[in-house]
């Protein structure tokens, strides 16, 4: 996920404070359980690898006979059906709003889809309007770090602090505490 200098810088500065090594643009040909061997030869010893992709489609959707967008993710429109099967919902990671390429793969917009497909579920079953999922133009990004701090990330502006991580843990909790984990009616209302 793209985000501005001063973030990146944050995020390198607590990276390199964990003694943790950082990669660009490296090509890996092997990955053993102790060694991490590189295209050009070099074998760096490891412990835990960590490799970091980016959202890329399940090969599932590439077998699957559906309308997709040019990188593979299943094509929706607002209600978040197929745009060429309308008893076909998608959320999340798997799609694209047709009308919206600038939403990105992150959990924040599914979290949000989610009550948008419930409803419009419900919606079909009753033969009634579907609503219209209406993404956020931006957010708030909270990188917890590990060690008491998190990392924020909005509009540019970025900062790594104890207050960081207190908010990330906050909302992280809320959300949780949606669920009612006592096996309960959920708190969501449709």
């Amino acid at each position: 996920m793209e985000m501005g200098s001063s973030a990146r810088s944050n995020c390198l500065s607590s990276l390199n404070h964990h003694n943790i090594q950082v990669y660009n643009s490296t090509k890996c040909i092997e990955v053993t359980p102790d060694t991490i061997i590189l295209e050009n030869g070099n074998e760096l010893a490891c412990s835990l690898c960590l490799w970091s992709t980016g959202a890329f489609p399940h090969k599932l959707l590439f077998e699957m006979p559906i309308e997709k967008d040019e990188k593979g993710f299943i094509s929706v429109k607002r209600t978040l059906q197929s745009t060429q099967y309308d008893n076909i919902f998608a959320v999340g990671d798997c799609c694209s709003v047709v009308d919206s390429p600038w939403i990105k793969k992150a959990g924040v917009y599914a979290v949000r889809e989610g009550p948008i497909l419930a409803s419009n579920i419900l919606a079909i079953v009753r033969n009634q309007k579907l609503k219209d999922f209406v993404p956020q133009k931006g957010f708030l990004r909270l990188l917890m770090t590990g060690d008491g701090s998190a990392i924020s990330s909005w509009k540019g502006f970025s900062m790594s602090n104890f207050a960081m991580w207190m908010m990330k843990d906050k909302i992280d909790r809320d959300f949780m505490n949606i669920f009612d984990v006592a096996g309960k009616t959920s708190k969501i209302n449709f």
